[in-house]
């Protein structure tokens, strides 16, 4: 997550680059300042919770010439109703809704751009193809930023080779969260579902990395696009989730009038070389997308592996997107997962409305984990305006995984 107070060495890496920007005479400046205002209400085998959240966000661009430009990015979380929910920060046996109050320097990066490469130095966010494998997790108030350089290389007609290496992972926890804060024990003796409490080190705000990703995307063809991709993440601070990562990513678009289609499979394996036995779960994706006018109908069959009892982990990765807005599964179980899902889309301006039906089981033996239902609509009137209200009702099979419902509506103001 995004997390770094202004200490004296950041303030004068600040100041370098505004000061730099002006001997070079820079010729644009852009600012960009919104407002997300939050309400979250949840329910966890009958403990509820409930928090309100504000987030201030300025943006700062600035071009000095044509290849050169920084970015500033600071938030500011402010939350209430603090002792009704656990934050990450703070543990007392309420759910757990990780929108952590704080002022934190989200991006701070300096952005060389040629003709075919372009170079980005300093912290940033960073988000690969679904986020699946890298991203921002930026549901939350706070966003997961990265220090690292990026460096990305145009080839042949349409397609970029990208590189990345990672030294610090800011997290959506916020630095405090280093320093414990529990007025309640950070391992419950309760049968909590996975991820509801995690230990430490998982909710740790920064860790420490010596990790180096790449990935080739391929857009040669008509209706086709090909992802190869390897990560090689050293977590310093938590080595049990480094891991080592290829894979393989295919899409297909094609509009044949008046349906659209859409095909995505992605397969990929992976070593956890600091686990016993060095484990080595897999991965697999299968969606089908069928879109008619406004409307369209989604299939999608994802599995996350399992191997000596250690199961596919995405520790870098946006985990809110995908199993759910209950969150129940962001960690993979020890037992791996399979999570087939089918979702109705409907758009037309200015609503968005999403309902997606989830099956969940173990991907070892098939065991039931239960099911969940999620419900999303958004109202975007007008460009400075965006409401979202987001519903899940998840229906656990035992009582490791109890029944959930969270609801969060969400107002976002552009300036």
């Amino acid at each position: 997550m995004t997390v770094m107070p202004m200490t004296g060495k950041h303030r004068a890496t600040l100041i370098s680059l505004l000061l730099f920007s002006v001997c070079c005479g820079a010729a644009e400046h852009s600012t960009d300042v919104s407002v997300r205002a939050r309400l979250a209400d949840a329910s966890v085998a009958g403990e509820t919770g409930r928090a309100a959240s504000l987030l201030l966000r300025a943006r700062l661009a600035s071009r000095w010439n044509r290849q050169w430009s920084s970015l500033v990015e600071i938030d500011h979380v402010s939350s209430t109703w603090r002792s009704d929910h656990s934050d990450g920060r703070r543990l007392n046996g309420k759910p757990l809704i990780p929108d952590v109050p704080g002022t934190e320097v989200n991006q701070l990066a300096l952005r060389y751009r040629g003709a075919e490469t372009e170079v980005t130095l300093g912290r940033q966010r960073l988000e690969w193809d679904e986020q699946r494998f890298l991203g921002s997790d930026s549901f939350w108030q706070q966003d997961q930023t990265f220090d690292a350089l990026a460096l990305e290389r145009r080839l042949l007609m349409s397609s970029r080779w990208q590189y990345l290496y990672i030294g610090r992972a800011h997290r959506i926890f916020g630095r405090g969260r280093d320093q414990s804060e529990h007025d309640y024990p950070p391992y419950p003796e309760t049968d909590e579902p996975p991820g509801y409490y995690p230990d430490d080190y998982s909710l740790a705000g920064e860790h420490r990395h010596d990790s180096h990703l790449t990935r080739l995307e391929l857009n040669e063809w008509d209706y086709t696009q090909l992802v190869l991709y390897g990560l090689a993440v050293d977590n310093r601070d938590q080595p049990s989730m480094s891991n080592d990562t290829l894979g393989a990513r295919y899409r297909f678009s094609y509009q044949a009038h008046p349906l659209r289609y859409r095909l995505l499979l992605e397969v990929a394996g992976q070593e956890r070389p600091e686990l016993p036995g060095r484990p080595q779960p897999h991965y697999y994706l299968a969606e089908l997308a069928v879109g008619f006018q406004s409307w369209e109908w989604l299939g999608r069959h994802e599995v996350l592996g399992s191997d000596q009892g250690y199961g596919f982990t995405t520790p870098i990765g946006s985990t809110y997107l995908f199993q759910g807005f209950a969150g129940v599964f962001a960690i993979t179980p020890d037992d791996g997962l399979k999570d087939s899902s089918l979702r109705l889309n409907w758009r037309a301006h200015p609503w968005e409305v999403s309902v997606r039906h989830h099956w969940f089981s173990a991907q070892t033996d098939g065991r039931d984990y239960g099911r969940e239902w999620n419900i999303e609509v958004q109202l975007k009137p007008a460009r400075p305006h965006e409401v979202a209200l987001r519903y899940a009702d998840f229906q656990g099979s035992s009582p490791y995984l109890p029944n959930q419902r969270w609801a969060y509506l969400d107002y976002r103001y552009n300036f």
